[in-house]
């Protein structure tokens, strides 16, 4: 192919493509709508037919752009067993960066890759393609993911006091349970209260994970670790893509912290994505804008899981005005 066969130009959302959940057409229209923010996607169409082989979606408000529009990652993605020459994808970052400076009026706009264990075909070439063309790596933050395994792989993974842990909590009748919609509060209530005794505030509000669940309920699931009338720990959690799933909220209840219950909620999530076809499981990075927390590194590789880069590009609109 030559640089004549392809084109790029705005276009429609619903563009189909080959999506995950953050660059859905659905998901992005109604976080923009709730967020306020404007929305504009740009395509890359093969000249002949204007077939469309690539989109990225950007949306923005008091001039900072991101890509996705909310979520942990984001960026073009591909149509359905498509793929696009590095010129094509360069054409398509050119043209988004000069609409944003000359017709959005930008201040900003930051494109958070997805992490190196995410299945993207464009990961590499999308990294490469934004540091040529002057987009600033921004941040290199660790993310940490587990290939799906059934419960006795992973409980043979971890260390010697961590499974006498997760056999003393099954003998006590603590058991990983599948929890329905209705226990969406209970759930929340849980997580809050970890995050709130260890200094951590809710990144999310109850009103709006509850009125993400009803527009989603499909993509959301809950998970929790119950003995008898109490639950122990609990996890809100993401289907990506039908073979990726993120852990979006986990935590234990504090009162019941030092049986460390979120071991066998791990046990638990990574059995049942092995159980349900799912390969990898992501539960988020262990980084603060790249500055690492050594605690939750500890926590995270504790737990047997690996780390892979997570970067994010940045276009700083003023310092190029000056």
């Amino acid at each position: 192919m030559s640089v004549v066969d392809f084109i790029v130009a705005k276009c429609a959302l619903d563009a189909e493509m080959d999506d995950y959940l953050y660059v859905r057409p659905d998901f992005s229209l109604w976080q923009s709508t709730v967020q306020a923010k404007r929305i504009q996607s740009f395509g890359i169409f093969r000249k002949d037919n204007l077939r469309a082989y690539g989109r990225l979606t950007l949306a923005g408000k008091d001039g900072v752009w991101t890509a996705p529009v909310t979520g942990t990652f984001g960026g073009p993605v591909l149509a359905r067993g498509k793929n696009i020459p590095l010129y094509a994808l360069d054409a398509l970052f050119l043209e988004a960066t000069r609409w944003l400076e000359m017709e959005a009026g930008a201040k900003s706009c930051s494109i958070r890759l997805p992490p190196h264990c995410f299945p993207d075909p464009l990961s590499g070439a999308n990294a490469n393609a934004l540091f040529r063309l002057g987009w600033k790596l921004d941040q290199v933050d660790v993310n940490y993911h587990l290939p799906a395994m059934s419960a006795d792989d992973f409980h043979a993974r971890l260390g010697a006091t961590k499974r006498q842990e997760t056999r003393r909590l099954k003998s006590s009748g603590a058991a990983f349970k599948v929890l329905p919609a209705q226990a969406l509060q209970r759930v929340y209530e849980i997580i809050s209260r970890n995050r709130a005794a260890r200094g951590f505030p809710m990144t999310m509000s109850w009103e709006s994970i509850a009125a993400l669940t009803e527009a989603f309920p499909a993509t959301i699931g809950l998970f929790g670790v119950e003995r008898g009338l109490d639950l122990l720990a609990a996890a809100i959690c993401l289907r990506v893509t039908s073979c990726y799933f993120y852990v979006f909220y986990w935590g234990e209840a504090p009162e019941f912290r030092r049986e460390m219950p979120v071991l066998l909620l791990a046990e638990g999530l990574v059995a049942h994505c092995h159980e349900n076809g799912i390969a990898v499981i992501d539960i988020g990075i262990a980084t603060d804008r790249s500055t690492p927390n050594e605690g939750l590194i500890a926590f995270k590789t504790g737990l047997g899981f690996e780390a892979s880069p997570k970067l994010t590009f940045r276009y700083d609109f003023l310092r190029r005005r000056e």
